[in-house]
């Protein structure tokens, strides 16, 4: 018998209701196979950072070159790419609003193809350079248009397991340069990378519109298309209910925004937060760790001693760059069960720990002959270390990015998600700049104590802070942002505000039920029961 047959029919006045599990998404094929893609973007800068190392190294005792290299010329061979990065930041904005997101990936391929041509048959040292600034804008729009479209092609509850996709694929260019420039060429490793960007070029090109995007441009019926497309076409109602929702968030939107001026779109509260993220995952010391691992590893090393095995730049870099690949799946199926407040704080504590860690093996390193130092030299450092990018890969790597996308206006997404970008990128950079200064100024136990405490903050930044935003629509995130009450907590909580309902019929479906006080619409389907069939 069916469930509504086991019911009373001949019921008081009051409603009988109960909750039937919402109907929602699951990750069709063409959703995941768009975030892979987007995230080749992120694979593509991955490498770029992690081409540093090996290729230098290799230049320098390359004799068939003919190419050497100052200081001055490894300094800007390094930082090439972050100081172009700003301006791919910079024309990332224009691209999203303008030529859309897929486009935006396409264009994204371009420059990092002609850098890695630049580099492999660089015959001076200007070509070298030239093709590393190339390589520098990749990053730039990368990390802007990747989150932002894996984000709008991502139904509420699968957004924060495809929103991992570009972190973890960084994490995955950044071992795979590593791991292959022990054993590649310099000039052959810079033509075997260049078949990735070629490979984003090509598979962008097949990918569908965000939705989002063509909506905000009144393009109905593309978005429509593009919709059934990523849901699947057997969900033809959901994805009218979809579009309906976000092109009604979207007229709010404009309303709301209509007299707002640009400074106060800049500091609304879920921008601040967002940019607050970013900020503080840079401060963590995530860029200090695997730009100057080698220093750091020197200064954990005995003066004058035997560095160990696994101190030694070439296995400390490959086991680090396994470790923060091999941790993403670790919170990968956690973000979208636990949320995204329980990583933050559970990955910002662990890197305090590791930092604290770190800076008490280094305090009694300044101790000659310490026992502690002589027990633990062979693997603490390294094991604080990995500790670390474990912790940063399992919350604040990744999560930000996934957040910014998640809270920042419907209608100004691309230039905010390129403001926050250039924010994380200039704090990187003061990070990078900073620290071989504080290590001259102060001690190194002292420098890592500071990123303990950075860390310490951020987890309470976190914890006072963030809403939690997981399981819910941009639309509903957007309404939470925008009106006084709080939407996000009235939600989970509140079920259904009615006590008592005149209806005609037995049974009744409620397929859409307006919260009082609010503009919000849950689609949970309740069953309601009247007093008897009188009533007909």
């Amino acid at each position: 018998m069916s469930e509504f047959g086991k019911q009373n029919i001949f019921l008081p006045t009051t409603v009988s209701r109960y909750q039937i599990p919402k109907l929602e998404y699951g990750c069709r094929w063409l959703e995941v196979y768009g975030a892979f893609v987007a995230s080749l973007a992120f694979f593509c800068s991955g490498i770029v950072q992690s081409y540093t190392s090996p290729a230098i190294y290799s230049i320098e005792s390359d004799g068939e070159s003919n190419l050497s290299l100052t200081r001055s010329d490894i300094l800007w061979f390094a930082s090439g790419p972050s100081l172009a990065a700003f301006v791919g930041t910079a024309l990332s904005a224009p691209l999203l609003e303008f030529f859309g997101r897929q486009k935006s990936l396409v264009v994204c391929a371009l420059p990092s193809i002609i850098g890695w041509i630049l580099i492999g048959f660089a015959t001076n040292v200007a070509m070298l350079h030239a093709g590393r600034i190339f390589t520098g804008l990749t990053i730039g729009i990368a990390r802007a248009a990747a989150p932002v479209y894996v984000s709008e092609i991502s139904p509420p509850n699968s957004r924060g397991l495809l929103g991992f996709f570009p972190p973890m694929m960084n994490a995955l260019g950044i071992l795979l340069g590593l791991w292959v420039g022990c054993w590649i060429q310099w000039r052959k490793l810079a033509i075997f990378v260049s078949i990735f960007p070629i490979l984003l070029l090509f598979l962008s090109l097949w990918l569908p519109e965000s939705p989002l995007w063509l909506l905000l441009h009144e393009q109905g019926e593309s978005a429509f298309k593009s919709l059934m497309s990523l849901r699947g076409s057997g969900r033809r109602l959901k994805v009218q209910e979809e579009m309906a929702e976000t092109r009604s968030s979207i007229e709010e939107v404009k309303v709301s925004l209509r007299n707002l001026d640009w400074r106060d779109l800049i500091f609304r509260k879920e921008n601040y937060l967002a940019f607050s993220l970013m900020i503080f995952q840079q401060f963590s010391g995530v860029s200090t760790v695997i730009y100057y691992l080698a220093m750091i590893l020197d200064e954990a090393t005995p003066a004058g001693g035997r560095i160990p095995r696994s101190l030694q730049p070439e296995t400390a870099g490959l086991t680090v760059g396994i470790v923060h690949f091999v941790a993403f799946f670790i919170s990968l199926p956690l973000i979208d069960r636990l949320g995204r407040r329980v990583l933050l704080i559970v990955s910002g504590s662990l890197m305090a720990i590791s930092h604290a860690t770190l800076a008490l093996f280094l305090y009694f390193h300044l101790e000659p002959n310490g026992t502690f130092v002589h027990a633990t030299e062979s693997w603490l450092p390294l094991t604080a270390l990995c500790a670390f990018i474990a912790a940063f890969s399992i919350g604040f790597g990744p999560v930000p990015f996934v957040f910014m996308t998640e809270v920042f206006s419907l209608r100004f997404r691309g230039y905010l998600s390129s403001v926050a970008t250039l924010i994380a990128q200039i704090a990187s950079f003061s990070v990078l700049q900073l620290f071989p200064i504080m290590l001259k100024m102060i001690s190194p136990y002292f420098v890592f104590l500071i990123y303990a405490l950075e860390c310490i903050l951020a987890v309470a930044f976190v914890f006072f802070k963030i809403p939690e935003t997981k399981g819910k629509s941009l639309a509903e995130i957007e309404k939470h942002f925008r009106t006084p009450n709080t939407l996000l907590e009235e939600k989970e909580n509140h079920h259904m505000s009615l006590d008592r309902v005149e209806v005609p019929f037995v049974y009744v479906p409620v397929a859409r039920l307006i919260l009082s006080d609010t503009d919000m619409t849950t689609t949970t389907p309740t069953k309601i029961y009247c007093k008897s069939p009188a009533a007909l």
